[in-house]
């Protein structure tokens, strides 16, 4: 077994620290990814099924149906709306999450690039 300085395990300790800054960075990255994917295919499949709705509207051969059609279509509408909203928070949280993280190994990188003095 060799014997280590206190300035290599030093070293080597904030290395592993900003290691696992970066791991913390990629699950939160990944996590929010995750979201902005999820309400975006929910976006997606309300708008094409108010899509449906509102091309039934020239078929129906009422007007009670028609005006069905319609609440349904905008209903769906209203839904995709909301996923939207929902898609634009996570992708705004990953947008933060990530500026803060940087900011942070910013400095971890600075404090290591220093020159060596006392400890």
């Amino acid at each position: 077994m060799t014997e280590k300085t206190f300035n290599q395990l030093v070293d080597e300790t904030e290395l592993n620290e900003l290691n696992e800054g970066r791991l913390i960075r990629s699950g939160t990255a990944l996590a929010f990814a995750s979201k902005v994917r999820e309400h975006g295919k929910r976006l997606e499949s309300s708008v094409r099924s108010a899509q449906g709705e509102l091309n039934k509207i020239s078929t129906a051969p009422e007007l009670y149906k028609k005006i069905n059609l319609l609440a349904d279509a905008l209903s769906k509408i209203c839904d995709g709306l909301i996923a939207n909203r929902m898609m634009i928070g996570s992708l705004t949280g990953g947008s933060v999450s990530g500026v803060l993280f940087s900011e942070k190994t910013n400095k971890e990188m600075t404090k290591l690039l220093k020159p060596k003095g006392r400890r």
